[in-house]
């Protein structure tokens, strides 16, 4: 990685609706990676979270929320 880029990191937690297994783990990641800026997603279906690390350079938390919400995994507001 670039040093530089390095202090562009961010990460972004969130906590959704219900997530119900593997199918929607891997849709998740799938749409969620394919953003740009995106460098890391982690699902948790136990307890409906999800973190995504990203450069905000290239991209916005609030850009990661609106994407889950058209998704329908609608964020709980400043659950973490």
């Amino acid at each position: 990685m670039n040093p530089m880029n390095e202090m562009f990191e961010d990460s972004a937690y969130f906590g959704l609706n219900q997530v119900h297994g593997k199918h929607d783990v891997k849709m998740l990641k799938r749409e969620l990676d394919a953003l740009p800026g995106v460098t890391s997603v982690s699902v948790n279906p136990e307890d409906n979270s999800l973190s995504v690390d990203y450069n905000r350079n290239d991209i916005s938390r609030e850009t990661i929320s609106l994407h889950l919400q058209q998704l329908g995994y609608l964020e709980q507001p400043d659950s973490f």
